[in-house]
């Protein structure tokens, strides 16, 4: 995906999201600037927080694409600290967000994890998907990984 940039922005609701699409597509400046960057939107999604670990801190950027049953949000947040405890030996924060909008798509959740080395994050990454407790979670939820997406983040 070189050459293409993320534009993520949270907000307390989704009635706060819609009106800041709104917003962002009503200021002639803004709208001006991504029409003479040549910019276009390949795809837009609305997502919620399900569960949350560590801080939004870090170079660089991971999302992995996956598609798994659902879960409550308490029961996200008790069975993804077992993942956690692996992945916080290469990762900052680790986020997990449910699709709520998105077209046809084929993931129904994304993971975005904030790192600084991303030899440390893969080494995370491997004995995570190693962990016997996480396949057995993995296979309960359903979940297949449908790909990732590596990144710097710009701000």
């Amino acid at each position: 995906m070189a050459g293409k940039i993320l534009v993520s922005f949270e907000t307390k609701t989704v009635d706060a999201a819609m009106s800041l699409q709104a917003g962002i597509y009503s200021d002639k400046e803004l709208v001006s600037l991504i029409q003479d960057t040549g910019v276009s939107i390949d795809r837009r999604n609305l997502m919620r927080k399900q569960a949350e670990f560590g801080e939004r801190s870090g170079k660089y950027l991971s999302i992995l694409y996956m598609n798994s049953d659902s879960v409550d949000d308490d029961t996200a947040q008790k069975t993804f600290a077992q993942p956690w405890s692996n992945m916080k030996l290469g990762a900052n924060g680790w986020a997990l967000l449910q699709l709520v909008a998105g077209g046809p798509s084929p993931f129904s959740h994304v993971i975005t994890t904030w790192f600084d080395s991303a030899d440390s994050f893969l080494a995370a990454t491997a004995k995570t998907f190693q962990d016997p407790v996480v396949q057995k979670i993995m296979k309960e939820l359903n979940v297949n990984v449908l790909g990732r997406v590596l990144s710097r983040k710009l701000f």
